[in-house]
């Protein structure tokens, strides 16, 4: 280290140099050699910003001007997740096997076609065969011994027509082959090296991608769609195809006419949101939100956006502008100490030094120089503190940004400002009855408050506390339908949800305790688009879970090994429940879970809850295949051998269990589409 004045070369933890006796920052001394210190850095790698919030304040970088392919290629890693949540339904598939596979419940994201589609068939795999489990006059349909299995999941590549006639599956070398249900036929072979593929509902149409090529087959010839595609996607009925490739391009094509693809627009950075019917789609072109809605030309929604959140029905968004306040640090300062330390000046020894008689070893009067150490000490003490204060007060011109972003609601026509302020966007929901919703943070500051310097030791320390200072208090705030409320001041609040529906709520924790993975419950009501009651629900709650249908949530008490108490409202409906087990039933509100339940036999009693009344069903109930199809059939195994990977596939019909196959290896939904890479 040397001296940033003298560059006399210093021994670590100097304060002053002792050739100059220039006051040694050690803050700015950590910075990486060559590195200018910059008070807007700082305060952007101080800027709070609340657990799980995905809102930034920084300008994005400049790219280099390269290839669009390339840059699509660079931009894919960024925005895949995103897009693949998406442009997709979640499809939940069980599936098992003997060493190999174990049952379990997973959900699949596909890179183009249409996840699950409109048709949900529940399909069991046994003895190399698939059967429709609801459908008893059907016959199984044989698979081959090479039946794709990409991590491990037997039935992840299947995919069924709408109308239950036609079953696709993948085999070695990305095979894609469909056999006719109900009939002793050969299965026909579509393609290989197909990636994913999508399936209509008459089973006649397969659109598929191969090697980043999309080719529509009719049960007879296969034509060519497009190519250098990135991301695609069918309706339910492939009538239309839309697709966004390399070039930066968005495509919707016609299939059932001879017209070419339509280019939606180009320059297309970011698909959000497509409709299942291709009707609305959202999109970022540059920075501008786009909506392209039904056969009208694209229409920007705003310039300047960061994110989008809760796209619903019709095109309807959240999106946030961001932007920051910029402010001095001096304005958030008190300096009790400068009348004082502008009169301190450097301490010499001579002033603390007296002349003093003596008597030498032969008698003779001596005088000699004595220096008051101790209150020599203590001035340079004062002084070097003086000289550090000063280094502090040479930073206060210096500027924080603190984030002050917008938050806009488009209702799919126009837009409107939801709330100001915002530091931090939580989570956002759109629902099936229309309700958009977005859970987000503020920040309360007082202008009032602010930091002594005599309480800091360097500018680095003072920065963080003025940067606290700027932060506040948080408050959680949501908007629905454009409606602001508050939710809360607690600063401990996390694990929001919104739920949906006749008793739509905002539920969330507070005082969680991560060691002991509990904290309270609290509720507060949606009553149209505002917030009414706030209720405190339970204390020492280890999780919830929302209902379907609009039926409130259930919560969990005193887990221990992911057991634990299962309560509704305040009443307590089974102990020694799997927390993993809850199974919503239809939309009705109703749900099943395993009670008494052991995960080292994984196995359980399975109960029902109608809304009403708790019934039991049956025991040795298995958690790893337990799927809630509709309000009418729960399926589940039971007495499920997992040395041997098998169990027998049983169903709940009214209550009612009854026994549909023994050594059953693997059950799914299986919907209208599948990938096999």
């Amino acid at each position: 280290m040397n001296c940033p004045n003298c560059k006399k070369e210093l021994d670590d933890g100097t304060m002053f140099c002792p050739a100059c006796g220039q006051f040694i920052d050690h803050a700015d001394q950590a910075e990486p050699p060559g590195k200018k210190h910059n008070a807007a850095d700082e305060a952007d790698r101080l800027l709070h910003v609340t657990e799980q919030s995905i809102l930034k304040f920084e300008e994005p970088p400049q790219e280099p001007e390269v290839p669009a392919k390339k840059r699509m290629s660079a931009r894919a890693k960024q925005a895949r997740k995103k897009r693949k949540s998406l442009l997709s339904k979640k499809m939940m598939i069980a599936a098992a096997s003997v060493l190999a596979v174990l049952t379990v419940v997973l959900g699949i994201a596909l890179p183009g076609g249409r996840q699950g589609g409109g048709v949900q068939a529940l399909l069991y795999f046994k003895d190399n065969s698939v059967v429709f489990a609801d459908s008893e006059n059907v016959s199984a349909v044989p698979l081959p011994e090479n039946l794709l299995r990409p991590g491990g999941d037997a039935l992840a590549t299947l995919a069924v027509s709408g109308n239950e006639k036609f079953l696709f599956y993948g085999t070695e070398n990305n095979q894609l082959y469909y056999a006719k249900v109900g009939a002793n036929e050969s299965p026909v072979l579509v393609d290989s090296g197909v990636s994913a593929y999508s399936v209509n509902r008459g089973g006649s149409q397969v659109v598929y991608e191969k090697d980043g090529k999309i080719y529509l087959y009719d049960m007879k010839e296969t034509v060519p769609l497009a190519s250098n595609v990135y991301v695609w996607m069918v309706n339910e009925d492939i009538t239309a195809f839309l697709y966004w490739d390399y070039n930066e391009s968005l495509y919707l094509q016609e299939l059932n006419s001879k017209s070419q693809p339509r280019v939606i627009d180009s320059g297309v950075f970011e698909v959000l949101s497509i409709s299942d019917d291709l009707n609305y789609i959202l999109y970022i072109k540059g920075t501008s939100l786009m909506l392209k809605a039904g056969k009208s030309e694209p229409v920007k929604v705003a310039s300047d956006v960061a994110e989008v959140f809760a796209p619903g029905k019709g095109g309807g968004c959240y999106y946030l502008a961001p932007s920051a306040d910029t402010v001095k640090l001096k304005d958030f300062v008190t300096d009790d100490l400068a009348v004082a330390d502008s009169q301190l000046t450097q301490p010499k020894e001579a002033d603390y030094q007296k002349q003093e008689s003596y008597a030498d070893i032969w008698g003779q009067q001596q005088t000699r120089t004595v220096t008051d150490h101790e209150a020599y000490n203590v001035a340079v003490s004062k002084y070097e503190a003086k000289v550090a204060r000063d280094a502090i007060r040479a930073t206060l011109d210096e500027t924080l940004s603190v984030a002050n972003g917008t938050l806009y609601y488009f209702n799919g026509s126009k837009s409107v400002p939801a709330a100001t302020g915002v530091s931090g966007v939580t989570l956002g929901r759109a629902a099936k009855d229309g309700m958009q919703a977005v859970v987000y943070t503020k920040q309360a500051r007082s202008t009032e408050q602010k930091v002594n310097i005599a309480n800091v030791a360097n500018a680095a320390e003072l920065k963080t506390k003025v940067q606290e200072t700027l932060n506040g208090l948080t408050q959680y705030f949501v908007s629905i339908n454009g409606k602001e409320s508050l939710i809360t001041e607690e600063q401990n609040a996390s694990h929001f949800e919104i739920a949906s529906g006749a008793d739509s709520a905002v539920l969330y924790m507070t005082g969680f305790d991560y060691e002991t993975n509990s904290g309270t419950l609290k509720s507060a009501q949606i009553k149209g688009s505002k917030l009414a009651e706030r209720a405190r629900v339970a204390d020492a709650v280890y999780s919830y879970s929302l209902l379907e249908g609009g039926a409130g949530f259930v919560y969990f008490k005193s887990v221990s090994s992911s057991v634990g108490e299962l309560y509704l409202g305040d009443k307590r409906l089974a102990s020694s429940v799997s927390v993993s087990s809850i199974r919503p039933f239809g939309e009705s509100g109703a749900f099943g879970f395993l009670a008494d339940y052991s995960a080292q036999r994984d196995a359980g009693i399975l109960y029902f809850y109608n809304g009403k009344k708790l019934s039991k069903v049956d025991e040795g109930v298995s958690e790893a295949a337990l799927i809630a199809k509709d309000e009418k059939a729960f399926y589940y195994f039971k007495d499920y051998r997992a040395g041997e990977g098998r169990g027998d596939l049983c169903v709940a019909k009214s209550g009612k269990p009854a026994n549909i196959a023994y050594d059953v290896q693997g059950i799914a939904l299986v919907g209208q589409s599948a990938k096999l890479s």
